[in-house]
C-alpha cells in the first residue's frame, strides 16, 4: 500500500490518494481536503463576497462580523486560514490579529482592508504576526493566490 499527498492549485485542495495492491488490480482512491476558513469583516457585503468565492472553490467558511467574535470562534474551533479585516468595530483586526497569535502562531492570517491609510494599517498587520496584508477590494485571483502562498492547509 502506497500512500502520497499532492498540493493542487488553485483554490489550495489537498488531494490524498492511496493504492492498494490486491493481486493483479490495482484500487485507487482519492480523498480531498478543503480549508476550513475564518472570514472577519464587519461590512456585510465585502465578507459575503469572500465567503462566496472561497465556498465556489469548495471550501468551508465561517463567518464573524467582529475580531472579539471571530476570537471566540477561532478559540471555539480553529480554523486552516483567517481573513481579518483592520478596521472593524468593537475590536480592529490589529488586535485581534495580537490574540490569536497568542493562541496560535502557525495559522495563517491575511489582514485586508480599505480607506484612509490602508498601507500604514497593513505595515502593521504585517508587524504583528499577519500572514499577508492585501488591500480590499480582491478579486478572485488574488484570493486564490493567496491560498497558495498559505500553501494549502493541514487539515485539522
Amino acid at each position: 500500500m502506497s500512500n502520497t499527498i499532492v498540493l493542487i492549485t488553485p483554490l489550495s485542495l489537498i488531494i490524498k490518494t492511496q493504492t492498494l495492491d490486491s493481486g493483479r488490480r490495482n484500487k485507487h482512491f482519492v480523498w480531498c481536503f478543503m480549508a476550513k476558513i475564518l472570514v472577519i469583516d464587519d461590512c456585510n457585503v465585502s465578507r459575503v463576497a469572500l465567503r462566496l468565492c472561497l465556498e465556489q472553490g469548495g471550501h468551508t467558511v465561517v463567518e464573524a462580523e467582529t475580531g472579539c467574535e471571530g476570537e471566540r470562534k477561532f478559540v471555539a474551533s480553529p480554523t486552516d486560514i483567517i481573513f481579518t479585516d483592520i478596521l472593524m468595530p468593537d475590536q480592529d483586526g490589529l488586535q485581534t490579529i495580537i490574540n490569536i497569535r497568542k493562541f496560535n502562531k502557525q495559522v495563517p492570517i491575511i489582514a485586508m482592508s480599505a480607506g484612509l491609510d490602508v498601507h500604514n494599517y497593513l505595515h502593521h498587520s504585517k508587524l504583528l504576526g499577519a500572514t499577508h496584508a492585501v488591500p480590499k477590494p480582491m478579486s478572485k485571483d488574488v484570493i486564490e493566490d493567496l491560498l497558495k502562498s498559505v500553501d494549502a492547509v493541514e487539515v485539522n
